[in-house]
């Protein structure tokens, strides 16, 4: 009857209820799971800002990478040094063009060790002075020649990685040919310029001393060593010993000539008949001045002597009024008349000197 149905309204009440309050805690889940869902979309999508970021660094160090491959890869064909990469084992890394004029080297020859490859150059110590740098990580150099005559030197430094490991060795060959034809051509000049008897001295651009051979040893008293490198004024403490003025705008090649009078380091007087000449490079650049100085002391002392007798005669020669006195040079020309030969020979000395004694005196006289 009716507590029947009002029992199973009851029933279907409490069974709605529970339904109610499932389908509320699945609501609350569902809510609760769609804000965990909102959190990670969110740190996918700063994750994702993220990974973008890194991706553009990484594209960028790619970039830069390839760009320092594309230098190195530029700089490894240009350059004429000869220059040779190797690993711990001394194996072949890579090397530029200029080594084929040192080893007999292909492209093959990558990774193959050094020390089997033949070798156009003398060069006994290479192995040794490579495993000595790899060991201790000091620079080694010596200078080395090749079968075909050139000079080079051979230099092994470590092989460094950007985190400052090592990791295996370089060797460079710097052609030095031309600088040791040049050194062997100055040798010679200086050893010539030394059997000169005069002072021979060049100075730089800023009046120091860049060569001093024997001879400017024998008249200034210094030693090469003592004035190279030197300023000239500091040096023999006289400004007549400068380049003259106006010397480097001179566009003629003529030395400009002097005669100066100085002490030298022992303290002897000294005169001394210097030229100055300016030298230029190929573009007409001024390079250095150049000094050639003579000892002329003992020349003006003669001439000295000499000119004091030849006054004294001329004094004695005019002073004879009674005697025809006349002097005559080398090559008879008359280069004195006193009075006497005035009134004797009956020429007057204005006519007389100057002229040839045949033109006064015939051969019968």
């Amino acid at each position: 009857g009716p507590k029947l149905f009002v029992s199973e309204l009851q029933l279907r009440n409490e069974e709605l209820r529970a339904s109610h309050e499932e389908v509320t805690s699945i609501n609350e889940e569902l809510q609760s799971t769609n804000e965990e869902l909102e959190t990670s979309k969110e740190e996918l999508q700063s994750l994702n800002e993220e990974l973008t970021t890194v991706n553009a660094q990484l594209q960028t160090k790619v970039l830069e990478h390839e760009a320092i491959t594309n230098d190195l890869g530029s700089l490894l064909l240009s350059t004429d040094i000869a220059v040779v990469f190797l690993d711990r084992e001394f194996k072949i890394r890579r090397y530029t063009p200029a080594v084929r004029e040192l080893f007999d080297l292909i492209p093959t020859d990558a990774g193959r060790p050094l020390a089997n490859l033949a070798r156009k150059f003398v060069d006994d110590d290479l192995m040794k002075d490579a495993s000595s740098v790899l060991e201790r990580l000091v620079p080694l150099e010596r200078e080395i020649t090749s079968e075909n005559g050139r000079w080079y030197l051979r230099r092994l430094l470590p092989y460094r990685t950007v985190s400052n490991q090592i990791d295996g060795v370089v060797i460079t060959f710097i052609d030095l040919t031309t600088s040791k034809r040049a050194e062997r051509r100055l040798a010679e000049k200086a050893r010539l310029l030394d059997l000169s008897g005069d002072a021979i001295v060049v100075c730089d651009l800023q009046r120091r001393v860049a060569f001093w051979n024997r001879g400017a040893t024998r008249q200034f008293g210094f030693k090469s060593d003592e004035a190279m490198g030197r300023p000239l004024l500091e040096l023999l403490q006289n400004e007549a010993f400068q380049p003259p003025a106006g010397l480097e705008a001179r566009s003629g090649t003529d030395p400009v000539v002097s005669e100066v009078t100085h002490v030298t380091k022992d303290g002897r007087k000294q005169i001394a008949l210097c030229r100055w000449a300016l030298e230029r490079d190929a573009e007409g650049k001024p390079l250095s001045f150049l000094l050639s100085s003579t000892d002329v002391t003992e020349q003006r002392s003669d001439s000295e002597a000499l000119r004091f007798g030849q006054e004294q005669l001329r004094m004695l020669v005019d002073g004879a009024r009674d005697y025809a006195m006349v002097l005559l040079d080398p090559d008879g020309i008359i280069t004195a008349w006193n009075v006497g030969a005035e009134r004797v020979l009956g020429y007057r000395e204005a006519e007389a000197v100057g002229q040839s004694i045949g033109l006064i005196f015939t051969p019968e006289d």
